[in-house]
């Protein structure tokens, strides 16, 4: 967070803009999804998992040297999960708790 406000300041300094993009959400299926949690087409929700699968090759992370490099794009977490942390956001508003693991091939860097 603290990185955060220190790039939106150094943006409005600078005159730039910072584009975030989370096109998950544009997604139709989600956006479906979104609809029915919206009309509590499930009834109430006590419990949500989120399986995250990343098929991503050797030569995916060897073909630049900021794939999978924590220092370069934030690590997996950051550059590629977000997203599906995203939905969980805006589908749920703020998580109460949440607990994780990780699995990792091919050396990329996981935050």
């Amino acid at each position: 967070l603290k990185n955060v406000t220190k790039l939106i300041y150094k943006t409005i300094k600078n005159k730039k803009k910072i584009v975030v993009v989370k096109q998950l959400r544009l997604n139709p299926v989600f956006n479906e999804i979104r609809k029915l949690l919206e009309t509590n087409a499930f009834g109430k929700i006590h419990f949500i998992s989120l399986d995250v699968f990343l098929n991503r090759s050797k030569k995916y992370f060897s073909s630049s040297n900021w794939k999978g490099n924590l220092k370069l794009d934030g690590g997996t977490l950051f550059n590629q999960i977000c997203h599906f942390l995203d939905l969980l956001y805006w589908f749920f508003g703020d998580i109460k708790d949440a607990k994780g693991f990780k699995i990792t091939q091919n050396n990329i860097q996981f935050n």
